[in-house]
């Protein structure tokens, strides 16, 4: 309750951080509080779409919407794809916010679980033109390589790593070990 309430002010400051909203509306629907249980849904979906209205145009508003309505009881696909998709627009449009690449990383592996491989490629590629220093991208599509292309993937998948490796500076445990 000390955690709800604490995050609950902040959330009232002009200044809030987003994912706060996101491990709010988590305490809301899931944890053990002092909050009738028929109450605590509607108060998490109240919130996340009130940081929707006021933040429209960071992508990880739409990206903890994303996630919420992901894990829910009883998830709508449409709305899911819709938050998705929107946070994937904000973050191609703002290749210089440090979410950008969280975003279309998140985006590449939902496209991955839902068998669209072409369109994780694509997207994991742009997280990469973005935030080149991060290995993420670079692990999910080796990883990608090798598990959807039979022929000569795991030379491909190599390359990939090996680019990852030499972008990021480091000799990345991640990247090094597969």
């Amino acid at each position: 309750d000390d955690v709800r309430e604490a995050l609950e002010q902040e959330l009232k400051l002009p200044d809030y951080d987003v994912t706060h909203a996101m491990m709010l509306a988590d305490i809301y629907r899931g944890r053990p509080i002092a909050i009738k249980n028929e109450q605590r849904e509607k108060l998490a979906t109240k919130l996340l779409d009130r940081v929707v209205t006021e933040r429209a145009q960071d992508p990880m508003t739409w990206l903890a919407r994303f996630h919420y309505r992901a894990t829910a009881k009883t998830p709508d696909p449409e709305k899911i794809k819709g938050d998705l998709t929107q946070a994937v627009e904000l973050a191609k449009k703002q290749p210089l916010n440090p979410a950008s690449a969280t975003v279309l990383v998140t985006a590449a592996g939902y496209k991955q679980e839902h068998l669209d491989p072409k369109e994780a490629a694509a997207l994991l590629q742009q997280a990469i033109g973005i935030a080149p220093r991060d290995s993420r991208a670079y692990l999910m599509l080796a990883d990608l390589t090798r598990n959807t292309r039979p022929k000569d993937s795991p030379y491909e998948a190599n390359g990939i790593a090996r680019k990852g490796i030499d972008a990021t500076g480091t000799n990345n445990p991640s990247l090094s070990l597969p």
